[in-house]
């Protein structure tokens, strides 16, 4: 009996449910439960995130690639590569795919002429993509020129395409202005003779954003005339790489380098020079800096006969592999003093031109 009792008087004792110990002890493991679960939940919501902006950027580039790639393979024309944007273009560049990280806006333009129904005149199509640093997008446009009815016979612009010209330049800024869209390097490139505007321009399709993302943007345009190859370079970021594709594109038909406006008038190249814009006062041994060129007067030139050039060859030098590369290297064992840096070219109806510019080299 007395083995009964205490028998029954355990059993009392444990019909209390969970012990205090116990209770902490199956919140502590809850708890540990839950946070593992919820930060599985935060991993895969923000890879899901990552990796559907990264999909977004890739997509978007690749259609820049089609986009650019479909232009460039059938252009009749031109094709043309500058500093800037929007209404007002900087210097021309030739091939920057090897060289520093971009400074400011990129221009790419391809041009294709059209016969009209006369058999006489013309219409001039030129498809534009602009790339901003500040917004890492690119943008694309389309513009539509008329050189044959920019004058009339008397050779003076007739006033009514004078004012259709300026509407229409208007409209082409307005529409920049309304996709948020800001020319920021326009000021640094002013030195260059390339026009704001076009006769009887007309922006036939407003600026719009083809792709997101875009953090760096080169093109080489040099081999255009000899070997009929463009080749450029996108630059997006996957997580924290920088990754660079770089594309190339043989053309089916023979064209030049030339901005629009040289693109489509038939002016001879009489008085076109060429001059260097951005050359530095002074250069320390071991320093590098690209270095650009722009045309001055009236006509154009063939951009694969650019070629750079240095006095001294002990004290700076450019690519002997590539003399229409503008990139100055100052020998890091230089000694002071002058350097005479030279770029000339030749134009299309053959005649050399050339500009120099000395640069004090200092230790």
């Amino acid at each position: 009996m007395e083995l009964m009792k205490k028998r029954d008087n355990r059993l009392k004792k444990n019909s209390g449910g969970f012990t205090l110990i116990e209770l902490i002890v199956t919140v502590a493991i809850i708890a540990i439960f839950s946070g593992v679960i919820l930060s599985f939940i935060g991993i895969g919501s923000n890879t899901y995130r990552s990796t559907s902006s990264n999909a977004k950027v890739q997509m978007e580039t690749q259609e820049v690639v089609d986009r650019m790639e479909d232009l460039i393979i059938d252009a009749n024309r031109s094709v043309y590569y500058a500093n800037g944007t929007g209404a007002a273009m900087g210097s021309a560049i030739s091939d920057d795919i090897d060289g520093a990280d971009s400074t400011g806006n990129k221009t790419f333009i391809v041009c294709n002429e059209y016969k009209n129904s006369d058999g006489k005149t013309s219409r001039y199509i030129c498809d534009v993509i602009d790339w901003s640093k500040k917004e890492q997008k690119v943008y694309y446009s389309q513009r539509e020129y008329d050189a044959a009815s920019s004058k009339d016979d008397s050779g003076v612009q007739n006033a009514d395409s004078e004012e259709e010209e300026s509407e229409n330049t208007e409209s082409g800024l307005a529409a920049l202005s309304d996709e948020g869209f800001s020319d920021d390097s326009a000021a640094e490139d002013s030195g260059s003779d390339i026009s704001a505007t076009v006769r009887n321009q007309k922006q036939t399709i407003n600026p719009s954003v083809l792709a997101t993302g875009i953090v760096d943007f080169h093109a080489d345009v040099s081999k255009v005339v000899s070997d009929k190859i463009v080749r450029f370079q996108l630059s997006t970021i996957s997580g924290t790489k920088e990754i660079k594709t770089l594309h190339s594109v043989s053309l089916r038909n023979p064209i030049k380098v030339l901005a629009p406006d040289d693109a489509f008038k038939k002016a001879d190249a009489t008085d076109v020079g060429i001059k260097i814009l951005n050359a530095p006062q002074t250069m320390r041994s071991g320093e590098s800096v690209m270095l650009t060129w722009g045309l001055t007067g009236n006509g154009s030139i063939d951009q694969s006969s650019v070629a750079w050039s240095s006095d001294i060859m002990t004290r700076g030098w450019f690519s002997p592999q590539d003399p229409t590369n503008g990139k100055l290297t100052i020998d890091p064992n230089a000694t002071p003093g002058q350097l005479t840096v030279t770029v000339t070219a030749m134009t299309t109806d053959g005649k050399m031109i050339s500009d120099s510019v000395v640069i004090n080299v200092v230790v």
